[in-house]
């Protein structure tokens, strides 16, 4: 079974992230590294709370 669009983009993000840094290109053509800050997954119920 072939990957989505999506599955592919994240995987090729997950491949590029280090340290919790990725480096873009922005539109304008200059590249930053910026930064992200990962908390812990949300529960099924708070989930579900969000959902309905």
């Amino acid at each position: 079974m072939s990957k989505s669009m999506v599955q592919k983009t994240l995987d090729g993000l997950k491949q590029r992230l280090v340290n919790n840094k990725l480096t873009i290109q922005q539109e304008e053509g200059s590249i930053m590294e910026v930064e992200f800050a990962f908390h812990e997954p949300a529960t099924e119920q708070e989930i579900q709370n969000f959902t309905d």
